[in-house]
């Protein structure tokens, strides 16, 4: 099989297990719906183990924080907002994967920016 589909997999499977099924991210509630690694998604979210990661490559997760209100000031990077909510997210990220199965190829998580949800 393809490393990236595998690794891309038990990222999502991680942040997934992490996160109660895509529900949590203290203190924002997750859309459950809402998790993509480089692209993949899980229209229902799985608890199963895949195999062990064999490279380290960068992802792209994004999520839907349903009780943070896109706001102008969330999408300006120099706003006490962003910044709050950046730390926040950039904290609990990297504790939630430096604690898990993949914490010995884990290196970090940052916020790339904020964007208001397309789910109506």
């Amino acid at each position: 099989s393809d490393p990236q589909e595998v690794n891309r997999v038990r990222v999502y499977r991680v942040f997934s297990d992490r996160t109660n099924g895509i529900t949590s991210l203290e203190p924002y509630m997750l859309d459950s719906n809402s998790l993509y690694v480089n692209g993949y998604h899980e229209s229902t979210p799985s608890t199963t183990t895949s195999p062990n990661l064999q490279t380290n490559i960068d992802f792209n997760v994004t999520f839907i924080a349903n009780n943070l209100a896109p706001t102008a000031n969330l999408q300006d990077p120099n706003s006490e907002l962003f910044k709050s909510a950046e730390s926040i997210i950039n904290f609990q990220l990297n504790q939630l994967f430096s604690k898990s199965n993949i914490n010995k190829t884990f290196s970090s998580c940052r916020v790339l920016s904020f964007s208001p949800s397309a789910v109506q």
